[in-house]
């Protein structure tokens, strides 16, 4: 079989989805690939080889919803990610870009180089041919990793290996099932995967051309588990034991597919959103009217930055509602203690149980975080548009890996985020050199978008500011009254009234400082303070910058953007009510 052709006929039947004008993101499932170089009965493999990826296409869909009643409203589409060496690379490349082709659907191809492209070339020893199948799918990819510098041959592959397996959801192994042919060899790239809990699919190339996984085992009679699937892998590697890989814990047992599903989950509830119609129109009144060209970005952020204004504004709201009720509950326990009425009690009761039901539809809703991963994710997306005149790749500088924050949640707005992004206008990760002619405008662009960053956070440093005085200045007037009517009971004057007011006048004061803990204004005042320091800084880069200047200095401000959302998710997302 024609391995290099196969893949000119799926780069010449690509597809380029337009994007949802709902501002839908679909969820992409990243198909990793390892292999041999020389694959012999290819045909039959083939036919294997496409029954699977259809099953990951069509069948692995329903897994991912899970136990969901409701009917998931986000596409999934494909993507797969290869060294792209002869061989097993390009054939599992080639032919889930081909289904998806036929399908209509657009695939996406991610690249991992393990050295300078250059060095692989030469160290691959293409032939003329196949050194032109390479460059046209290259300049297909959405994505690329390539080192600046070639490392030891063993450690290149290694390291590449190790990446494949981080970036894939599912590792599809063409293995003869021998021993390990050394570091980032098939047979140690399966073993590293399904050390890490990978699900993965091995497809033997050698006799009957057995399929076997490690976590279909609840779905097919007679599978493997994952750690019966390791142990298989790691018998048959006859790779040592290292020291920074001990044995195999209990969760191999574990459900491999959760984090796929968790990740699925979490995108789709943000599709689910509905909104008003000309939501998109958000798009133009924030970032102008080039938003809504050529379109790739303009509806996703409109959809995330107005589910994130929906969702803070109903937490707030019933945030607010609970401590009222609280109160309220405390001031009728003090006047049925001091007028001695029992349908006071009574009251307190129901004002518990309402505070009771609006927690656990706080809870049930999930609107702190809901709230949370829409405005990162806005975030994200507007820095995006700013950045990508640049032709730099934004990817590189939006990850959570250096927070600590809820996982899922986390890995589908990053998803997410790429998603778009991999729309954009000229996404050849081969094309970054800007033309001297847009240099002017395309700073003009990102200076505009840094200045009104700076204004953004100079507006919040005041505002934060007025709210954290006007809250403390409430609760040291609340604790200070509590103490006067405290000792005006004491004192036996008006001691129905004062009694009243000694107990509930703390607990208002308790509830003001428990909504100024959620609302964090005194450490906000502090991080805009100091992000509007950091962006003075890069907004003078990026008007100093040349033309080879100007890409980079973006980048910086859009890292230093990217690491604040990251950190105030991070600092947020524990303070959500639950945890007061």
């Amino acid at each position: 079989m024609a391995i290099g052709a196969e893949a000119e006929a799926a780069e010449a039947r690509r597809v380029i989805e337009p994007p949802a004008d709902d501002g839908r993101i679909p969820f992409r499932v990243r198909i990793g690939v390892t292999g041999h170089r020389r694959l012999d009965g290819a045909e039959r493999l083939v036919e294997a080889l496409r029954e699977q990826i259809r099953w990951i296409r069509d069948d692995l869909v329903g897994l991912l919803h899970g136990d969901s009643v409701e009917r998931a409203v986000t596409p999934v589409r494909l993507a797969v990610v290869s060294q792209l060496a002869e061989g097993a690379d390009r054939l599992v490349a080639g032919e889930v870009l081909a289904m998806a082709a036929a399908r209509a659907e657009e695939a996406r191809l991610g690249v991992i180089l393990p050295m300078p492209r250059e060095v692989y070339v030469r160290e691959q020893g293409f032939s003329p041919q196949s050194k032109r199948d390479f460059d046209a799918l290259l300049e297909q990819a959405s994505w690329l990793h390539e080192p600046l510098e070639s490392e030891p041959m063993a450690e290149a592959y290694q390291a590449a290996g190790r990446q494949l397996v981080a970036r894939a959801d599912v590792l599809i192994a063409l293995w003869d099932g021998e021993r390990s042919g050394g570091k980032g060899g098939t047979g140690e790239t399966l073993l590293e995967a399904t050390w890490r809990g990978l699900p993965c699919i091995w497809i033997a190339t050698v006799g009957d051309l057995a399929v076997m996984d490690n976590f279909r085992g609840d779905h097919r009679k007679g599978a493997l588990t994952a750690a019966d699937f390791y142990r298989e892998v790691e018998r048959r590697t006859a790779v040592p034991l290292q020291a920074e890989r001990p044995l195999p814990g209990p969760a191999l047992q574990d459900d491999l597919l959760k984090p796929l599903r968790d990740s699925f989950a979490g995108l789709d509830r943000f599709n689910r959103g509905r909104l008003d119609e000309g939501f998109v129109q958000r798009a133009v009144a924030e970032l102008g009217p080039g938003a809504l060209e050529p379109g790739w970005l303009s509806a996703p952020f409109a959809r995330a930055a107005e589910l994130a204004d929906r969702y803070q504004r109903r937490f707030t709201w019933l945030a607010s509602s609970i401590f009222a009720i609280v109160t309220l509950a405390a001031a009728m326990l003090a006047l049925s203690i001091s007028l001695d009425v029992t349908a006071l009690a009574v009251a307190e009761v129901v004002f518990l149980g309402a505070a009771a039901v609006a927690f656990a539809v706080v809870r049930k809703l999930e609107l702190h975080g809901r709230w949370l991963s829409a405005r990162v994710l806005a975030e994200r997306l507007r820095s995006a548009f700013y950045v990508a005149p640049t032709r730099r790749d934004f990817r590189r500088v939006v990850g959570f890996e250096a927070v600590y924050i809820e996982r899922h949640s986390g890995d589908w707005v990053q998803r997410a985020s790429e998603e778009v992004w991999d729309r954009r206008p000229h996404s050849s990760p081969l094309d970054e050199r800007l033309p001297p002619d847009q240099v002017e405008a395309v700073r003009a662009r990102v200076a505009g978008w840094i200045e009104g960053q700076i204004a953004f956070h100079e507006k919040n440093v005041a505002k934060h500011a007025r709210r954290d005085k006007r809250y403390r200045l409430a609760i040291v007037v609340l604790v200070g009254l509590a103490v006067v009517f405290a000792a005006l009971d004491a004192a036996s004057i008006a001691h129905e009234v004062s009694l009243t007011l000694a107990i509930t006048l703390p607990a208002a004061g308790a509830s003001l400082g428990a909504m100024l803990t959620v609302a964090q204004h005194r450490a906000l005042k502090e991080r805009y303070t100091k992000m509007k320091s950091d962006l003075t800084v890069a907004l003078r880069a990026v008007l100093q910058a040349d033309e080879n200047e100007l890409g980079p200095a973006s980048l910086d401000a859009a890292r230093i953007i990217s690491q604040e959302s990251s950190g105030w998710f991070g600092t947020m997302w524990f303070l959500d009510i639950e945890h007061l």
